[in-house]
């Protein structure tokens, strides 16, 4: 039984991580990669980044970057903006 459970606890997070970079990927722009950055700064579906003022975006993505180490360059509020705009324009059908 402890490893069904174990197994359980294994692939259940990875499936809903999945589906939430999928989700996030259809915004015009969005990498894989980028996805992932927004994910792990509490921005895990189109929806949320759609909400999103673009000044807290950005230090969002500054901190989850400085974890993680996946851009070299930094991320602007033009930018971000842009991302929030084009999130606007989705249909925002998968929620995670």
């Amino acid at each position: 039984m402890s490893s069904s459970v174990d197994f359980y606890k294994r692939t259940l997070f990875p499936a809903i991580c999945l589906a939430c970079l999928c989700d996030l990927s259809r915004i015009q722009w969005v990498s894989p990669l980028f996805a992932r950055l927004l994910l792990e700064a509490g921005y895990g579906s189109v929806a949320r980044v759609s909400a999103a003022q673009s000044r807290e975006l950005v230090q969002a993505i500054a901190d989850a970057n400085a974890r993680l180490l996946l851009f070299k360059g930094k991320i602007g509020q033009k930018d971000m903006a842009r991302l929030v705009y084009c999130a606007n324009l989705l249909s925002q059908e998968l929620e995670c």
